[in-house]
């Protein structure tokens, strides 16, 4: 299948690239969608899986009584750091003495699951580092401590859409300081999507301000996050099953590309 080049926006560098059974470009400045019958679909949708299965643990924790929502929505909790190791803290219990060194991050969510017919199941995460973590989120690019990272999970039923096939994506976003000290901020953006049987991978958002963030990049951020929160037994949330998350045992490392699969049906 021979690949067709878009270029989007006015002076962007991102282009559009049609894979079909052969061929994989490598620039991850290129927007790459997959056809159902190329090997990466498959492999990216395994490696979708495993951020989907990270992302539905902390949902699981979030959605504890210790994280009562806000009264706009939000769940949150604290991770801190002691000598005997580190624990949750979620809103419902957070206190002002809480020694603001020993707070390696803190995590809150939005999301949403309504039942069948009633609107579209959507999950948002924000993670912020904290005094005895900024050493430990950072940009894998500059080193540079990552002020804010959010994470979208969207999906719309099938026959909801314009062309009738069921949708899903998730998107990564991180924020750190720019080049210039409290100058601008800079950003990256990846997000992959699913329509029906075809994938789209996009690892740069045609701003100025973005840079490249290719998926050994997001692999390596959601393995992070996911090992400073530590492992309680929590119940079932139905995320999981709204979103229909079809988790691999382990997440695989990234090859070429990082690993979060979102099940494609």
């Amino acid at each position: 299948m021979s690949e067709e080049e878009i270029y989007i926006g006015k002076g962007a560098e991102a282009a559009v690239t049609v894979v079909g059974r052969s061929g994989l470009v490598g620039d991850p400045q290129r927007v790459r969608v997959f056809t159902s019958d190329n090997p990466e679909y498959i492999r990216y949708s395994e490696l979708l899986a495993g951020y989907m299965e990270k992302l539905t643990r902390w949902q699981e924790i979030l959605n504890t009584d210790q994280c009562e929502s806000s009264p706009v929505g939000y769940r949150g909790f604290d991770v801190l750091v002691s000598d005997s190791g580190s624990t949750i803290h979620g809103d419902k219990l957070r206190r002002p003495s809480d020694p603001q060194d020993k707070v390696l991050l803190y995590m809150r969510n939005r999301a949403s699951v309504p039942a069948p017919g009633y609107g579209n199941p959507h999950a948002k995460f924000v993670v912020q580092p904290r005094p005895a973590g900024e050493h430990l989120l950072t940009d894998l690019e500059d080193n540079k401590t990552l002020r804010m990272v959010e994470i979208d999970v969207d999906m719309i039923e099938a026959g909801k859409t314009s062309t009738g096939e069921q949708w899903k994506s998730i998107t990564i976003k991180t924020e750190r300081e720019g080049r210039i000290p409290r100058g601008r901020l800079a950003y990256r953006q990846a997000r992959y999507e699913f329509i029906g049987d075809t994938l789209t991978v996009k690892h740069l958002y045609p701003h100025p301000a973005y840079d490249t963030m290719p998926d050994e990049m997001v692999t390596s951020l959601i393995n992070t996050i996911d090992s400073l929160i530590p492992t309680q037994a929590t119940p079932p949330l139905g995320l999981r099953t709204a979103l229909e998350i079809q988790p691999p045992k382990t997440i695989p490392h990234a090859r070429n590309t990082t690993s979060v699969a979102l099940k494609s049906q």
